[in-house]
């Protein structure tokens, strides 16, 4: 809840010094409905559920390249006489 605090007085509209007001209001958007999701626990468990399966594919990706680089490796050992 800190770095929210932080994060929305860095990019509330009406205290950003810099000269993209358009973009300092969209982060601040972006911020507050990003405390939304974690501050709601149902929302929450829905987006480790989404990383969760994030990683599955990610990780099943990397297994199905090792097994292709293993499996051309093992053919090209094999020698046909």
């Amino acid at each position: 809840m800190k770095a929210y605090r932080k994060l929305a007085a860095q990019w509330h509209p009406d205290q950003y010094n810099g000269n993209d007001k358009q973009n300092a209001e969209k982060m601040f958007i972006d911020i507050a409905a990003a405390k939304e999701v974690l501050t709601d626990p149902g929302l929450l468990s829905v987006v480790k559920l989404i990383a969760l399966f994030q990683n599955i594919v990610t990780s099943m990706t990397h297994l199905q390249v090792n097994a292709c680089y293993f499996a051309r490796v093992k053919l090209e050992s094999i020698t046909v006489d």
